[in-house]
């Protein structure tokens, strides 16, 4: 004992008056066979480890069996059978080729995708940065503003770089939300790294290189919005690139999506030029290009487009209505 601290509360534990804490047993433990109450607890679950009771084995071996035996690797999602999965919340899409490789569920093939070999597609927020407004009154009225975010992979080199490079990491302090450049520091910027690219910090692809749109009844791709690469890995696997796009929401409150009929949605990818720049833009005036005017195109299956449509409707960001509510518009 330590002078001047209280010693140990010897008093059986129901007569102190705390609540008895009992742990979760973590999956991995639940076949340990350990004595006593301490199978509880952390300490217990350790005290057995690699004593494995007989039909804790057979599990496990029936579930490598169906689970673990595709050529690339394995799926740690739910599955049925399964006890300890990590929870998945991405919505995804893939080919029946990637689902042999690495033993996804088979309700993730989707025959419609074209183009890339999976998509995985959730809504985030962005935690460090707030919208906000005040009204006539001082009143403020904030918002987190959602983006749609895909996660693409591909076969190796299928979508062309500006900039030769193995990896690219978008690296997002919250304290950058707060400074923005000129447009002519940015471009000096862009012209310092082309010339002398830094691993890793350096784009990689251009800026207007990828683009949601919509093929709408006219045959044209309609824009929805701009998509901003943030990670790439080249070779995340083997022969398999990877890619994260975000883009902001609010396009299905935009009259040019209300105004048109038929909705099947593709991300178009531009070929960037040698000296990063894009091709000469399209006059003003000039209609929507056609898909196929495109470098490249990933046909979004309709059950993906309605998903990302669904969220856009709910969570996306209605620059329509804050312009109304900041003019007092009805």
């Amino acid at each position: 004992m330590i002078a001047g601290l209280p010693g140990p509360d010897t008093r059986p534990y129901h007569e102190t008056g705390r609540p008895r804490v009992r742990y979760e047993e973590p999956e991995r433990f639940a076949d340990c066979a350990c004595l006593g109450d301490l199978s509880h607890t952390w300490f217990g679950a350790g005290c057995s480890l690699g004593r494995r009771r007989p039909h804790a084995l057979a599990h496990k071996t029936e579930i490598d069996a169906r689970y673990r035996n595709c050529p690339q690797g394995y799926y740690s999602g739910p599955q049925p059978g399964k006890r300890q999965y990590t929870k998945d919340k991405l919505f995804w899409v893939v080919t029946p080729r990637f689902v042999a490789d690495f033993c996804m569920p088979a309700e993730f093939v989707s025959t419609e995708l074209q183009g890339v070999e999976a998509i995985a597609y959730t809504m985030i927020s962005n935690k460090d940065e707030e919208l906000c407004e005040t009204d006539d009154h001082g009143q403020e009225r904030c918002s987190r503003p959602f983006e749609h975010h895909f996660e693409i992979y591909y076969r190796k080199g299928t979508i062309p770089k500006q900039i030769e490079g193995k990896y690219q990491r978008d690296a997002g302090p919250a304290s950058r939300m707060l400074l923005s450049q000129t447009r002519e520091a940015f471009a000096k910027r862009l012209k310092r790294l082309a010339g002398n690219p830094v691993p890793g910090a350096t784009a990689l692809f251009s800026l207007n290189q990828f683009e949601l749109r919509n093929v709408a009844e006219d045959g044209r791709a309609w824009p929805m919005g701009a998509l901003y690469s943030g990670h790439y890995y080249e070779e995340i696997f083997e022969g398999i690139d990877f890619l994260a796009l975000d883009g902001g929401s609010g396009f299905t409150h935009l009259p040019n999506w209300q105004q048109k009929k038929r909705h099947h949605l593709i991300i178009a990818i531009s070929k960037p030029t040698k000296d990063g720049q894009q091709e000469p833009p399209r006059p003003y005036s000039a209609p929507p290009p056609k898909p196929e005017e495109f470098f490249l195109t990933i046909e979004l299956p309709q059950v993906l487009a309605d998903r990302i449509v669904e969220n856009d409707v709910a969570r996306g960001f209605d620059a329509v209505g804050q312009a109304k509510r900041v003019l007092q518009v009805k």
